[in-house]
């Protein structure tokens, strides 16, 4: 922290900083384990290039 001005955001405690963070206590998503997004095709290249070909305005139809 190089400017002064800075120095209290940083030492701010979270609790102080966020009203009603007990209510998103435990709201974390772990998306670890996902094999597909919201378009139907598999994630990973097949669905980049998906992505790709759609952005285009190719029709892509979803693969299983």
């Amino acid at each position: 922290m190089t400017d002064p001005r800075f120095a209290p955001i940083g030492l701010a405690a979270a609790a102080d900083a966020v009203e009603g963070a007990e209510e998103r206590d435990g709201a974390h998503t772990d998306a670890g384990e996902a094999t597909r997004d919201s378009d139907g095709t598999p994630v990973g290249a097949a669905d980049a290039e998906a992505d790709r070909a759609r952005a285009a305005g190719e029709d892509v139809e979803p693969r299983p």
